[in-house]
């Protein structure tokens, strides 16, 4: 990398750190090109040369939140959990418990930010989708496990799949509501709501 490259990086880099502040403070809506230019020492004209538009910047202050997620949701979804031991394994149990702490722990504040302070953003309605995709998933996870254990009960309506899903968005906003909650008690929460689910999808399923 060359020194023009090199102070272009730095220039880049230093305009995401002043806009995650502003957008963590004054969430997307409230938050201006103007003030981010301002801060970070960039004049608002050339400020475009490195993004398009605020929406770009926010998008990519969040890209790791945003690929975290759909790597938790992948792999809590994968073939390796086509198995009736999720019901019965503390393993697995524990496994989605670290998983989602991992998230927390790495990305509170961006948790945040996306689904409470994204409003007038193009991920504004990222809650909606992920309910809609979390949905779509279930459906085809349950369409694999009657493949697989055709002795089970797989016949699950797709409404209450749907209500699941928008139960766990429900679960994350909540969370990030409280900053009062320290580490440990979310995963106190965590730990009592997935055995929860856990249960119950055990009964409706007949496993």
């Amino acid at each position: 990398m060359n020194t023009v490259q090199a102070n272009k990086s730095v220039i880049r880099q230093n305009i995401l750190c002043v806009a995650r502040k502003q957008f963590l403070k004054k969430g997307y809506k409230d938050t201006s090109m103007r003030s981010i230019a301002r801060l970070s020492g960039v004049s608002l004209g050339n400020i475009y040369n490195y993004y398009k538009d605020k929406d770009e910047i926010f998008r990519t202050v969040l890209a790791p939140l945003l690929d975290a997620f759909e790597q938790l949701m992948a792999r809590h979804n994968s073939e390796e959990c086509l198995s009736l031991e999720v019901f019965e394994k503390d393993f697995y149990l524990q496994t989605f418990i670290d998983d989602f702490m991992l998230i927390f722990k790495s990305f509170r504040s961006e948790m945040k930010l996306l689904l409470l302070g994204a409003e007038g953003s193009s991920l504004e309605s990222f809650k909606e989708k992920f309910i809609d995709q979390q949905t779509q998933m279930s459906l085809n996870y349950m369409d694999a496990m009657r493949k697989k254990f055709p002795h089970i009960n797989c016949d699950v309506s797709e409404f209450f799949i749907h209500i699941n899903c928008s139960w766990m968005m429900t679960v994350l906003c909540e969370i990030v509501s409280h900053k009062e909650l320290n580490e440990n008690d979310i995963e106190r929460f965590l730990t009592e709501y997935f055995t929860f689910t856990t249960a119950g999808w055990k009964q409706v399923m007949k496993v």
